[in-house]
């Protein structure tokens, strides 16, 4: 409206005022101190016509022009766009001042496009040097990708990598099964990125990393890119994992009523840019569908901690471990200390307080070969 126009002419304005006070200040304009503030004072007395007429003098006598960048701006609503190009418009006839507009040019102009004229008619009036930036080439797009994938992955140092990274399954997913398709542009691999980064710090304990990696780049991509599939993934646990069950669990549910559910689900919540992922990291599904070969067991879907297993499945949705399941750091910590008793009694006996001992069993069971040769008689004595 006009008063929200007013506000943003007003503030570039002021702005600007500010900034040549200081510019002229800095350069020698003021002779005194006590000029400065009599300059200052007679400012607070004048009005908005009076405040442009002293800018567009005072930019007369600069010798580089100043660059006002206004980014995103098809990110806005319509009124605010329009509201934006009016101010622009206002305030263009300034000597060297420049607007640098930053906008996706199909997306603003359908937004502002009326039954008046079209949002590029408008923009004509407005824009009076248009240079389109060149879409990224997909082959240097995916390369950068992952070059920052690395760096983030060799940045946050965890003991495990070698158990929760897997090149050939991150090459198969990025590239085979569809996972490059979601990053289009710098937008969406920064978004991606900046994320990813965050939320797999909040997955390490004590340097060691409690999700597949790689599952949970997946994942991610959903979470920000599909959030109706990633909502959908964590409210049909058993279908992801294929552990279908009738309600009633009297009446062993047939593979074909199995295959309409799982069909359905990619019917509602996949598109063809995550339905090979989907099947990719839960095998068990895909298997509903049609009949696949997992090359994972159920002991190395453990110890690579991936969402396909179902003790791995909910850290993948959560911020910390729950209460009644052991991290992998808590399990490596037991082998270590097998050659003190006291410790493995103490630890033993922490288990069974806190209803960890299934988890434990499984765990450690899938984790055994990281026990030293000459502990692993204590590792079966401490359980008699």
């Amino acid at each position: 409206d006009n008063t929200s126009l007013e506000l943003l002419s007003n503030l570039i304005i002021s702005v600007l005022t500010v900034w040549l006070v200081f510019f002229e200040g800095l350069g020698g304009l003021f002779k005194s101190m006590m000029d400065r503030n009599e300059h200052l004072a007679n400012e607070n007395s004048k009005s908005v016509t009076d405040f442009k007429e002293d800018i567009a003098e005072s930019l007369s006598k600069i010798n580089d022009p100043v660059i006002i960048i206004i980014d995103d701006i098809d990110r806005l609503q319509r009124h605010q766009i329009l509201a934006v190009m009016q101010l622009v418009k206002t305030n263009a006839d300034f000597k060297n001042i420049v607007f640098l507009l930053l906008y996706s040019k199909s997306v603003l102009e359908k937004k502002i496009t009326d039954n008046t004229q079209t949002g590029h008619e408008y923009m004509e009036k407005i824009v009076q040097v248009e240079f389109k930036v060149p879409e990224p080439d997909v082959i240097i797009l995916r390369k950068y990708i992952i070059d920052r994938l690395n760096l983030i992955l060799d940045k946050i140092k965890y003991d495990n990598f070698d158990q929760v990274f897997d090149s050939e399954n991150f090459t198969d997913i990025f590239y085979r099964q569809g996972l490059a398709s979601y990053f289009t542009n710098l937008r969406s691999v920064y978004k991606f990125l900046n994320s990813f980064e965050f939320n797999l710090l909040s997955q390490l304990e004590n340097d060691y990393l409690e999700v597949n990696s790689v599952d949970f780049m997946v994942l991610e991509t959903f979470r920000i890119f599909e959030p109706k599939l990633y909502s959908a993934i964590h409210a049909n646990r058993d279908l992801m994992l294929g552990r279908l069950k009738n309600t009633n669990n009297l009446i062993s549910m047939t593979d074909e009523e199995k295959k309409d559910i799982a069909n359905l689900f990619i019917s509602d919540f996949c598109n063809n840019h995550s339905i090979n992922l989907i099947k990719t990291i839960f095998p068990d599904f895909h298997n509903y569908i049609q009949e696949s070969f997992d090359t994972n067991s159920q002991q190395e879907k453990i110890v690579k901690n991936m969402i396909s297993h179902e003790s791995r499945f909910d850290r993948y949705f959560t911020l910390k471990i729950s209460s009644n399941k052991l991290s992998t750091y808590e399990v490596r910590v037991f082998f270590k200390n097998l050659d003190n008793e006291q410790s493995t009694r103490a630890y033993l006996n922490n288990i069974y307080e806190y209803d960890k001992f299934d988890s434990f069993i499984e765990s450690s069971f899938s984790n055994i070969n990281e026990i030293p040769n000459n502990l692993i008689n204590n590792y079966f004595n401490s359980l008699d």
